[in-house]
């Protein structure tokens, strides 16, 4: 995987500049040991393209694209970072004043639950409860996404067996591929020992929402509407500039 990424992916990708203002990389750090899995933690690598259209990164948008060499599981979603993101808690704070954590989580409200009922509960309830309640919080803020348009081409793609590819960019689309996630949420702590005492040990009173599919923490189920990782600080590369190093020689 990592030769195909920077041999053949980023290159690949590299070359829809220059509408792609940025494709920088981040390798996951190990979670807290115990309970990440409860989170769906995702443990391999985040991809942070910023593009001038959201039309133009779509699965559509790309242009052919050499596949993956071994199956694997990823998600891809599409978030407003402009002008501002939500901001909750910590705004003064840089990611360089302290060593932390970044908890960075993908969320989607159940089927049949409207945007606007998912985000009442999340904006009106949640949030003041996070803030309120969760000790040794550093920072927490919150980009909405930009819906999906799940043409019948990228419908045609589920189910597709590995290896089945002639054009598309990767072998097999994971299910997490088309969800139609409804936020994507950073939370920073000190370290995964103080996330362990918020989101495993002592997880603190939240109110679940009427419309929860599971009763426990984050109220939605992980792996079909919630995921997450952990990363650091800074990003580990910045393909936009080695890929086209490997790429032109």
């Amino acid at each position: 995987m990592e030769r195909w990424f920077h041999r053949e992916h980023a290159p690949d990708v590299s070359l829809n500049a220059p509408w792609l203002l940025k494709y920088d990389m981040y390798r996951a750090v190990n979670p807290p040991p115990e309970g990440a899995e409860n989170y769906c933690f995702m443990n391999y690598r985040v991809h942070e393209n910023i593009t001038l259209s959201p039309g133009r990164g779509s699965l559509d948008g790309n242009p052919s694209m050499r596949p993956e060499p071994v199956e694997d599981a990823m998600n891809v979603a599409m978030f407003q970072i402009e002008p501002v993101p939500d901001d909750f808690y910590g705004a003064q704070r840089t990611p360089f004043q302290t060593p932390l954590i970044r908890w960075v989580c993908a969320i989607a409200y159940p089927e049949g639950i409207s945007l606007e009922e998912g985000e009442k509960w999340y904006l009106d309830t949640h949030v003041p409860e996070m803030v309120d309640k969760c000790k040794d919080l550093l920072r927490f803020f919150s980009y909405r996404a930009v819906p999906k348009q799940i043409n019948a081409a990228n419908e045609h793609t589920r189910g597709r067996k590995f290896g089945d590819n002639t054009h598309l960019p990767f072998s097999k689309f994971s299910p997490l591929m088309f969800v139609n996630w409804a936020r994507l949420t950073e939370i920073w702590f000190p370290s995964g020992n103080h996330w362990t005492e918020n989101f495993i040990r002592n997880i603190p009173d939240f109110t679940k929402p009427q419309w929860a599919t599971q009763d426990e923490y984050p109220f939605v189920i992980p792996g079909k509407e919630f995921c997450s990782t952990f990363l650091l600080e800074r990003p580990t590369e910045d393909l936009l500039l080695t890929s086209e190093k490997v790429y032109y020689g």
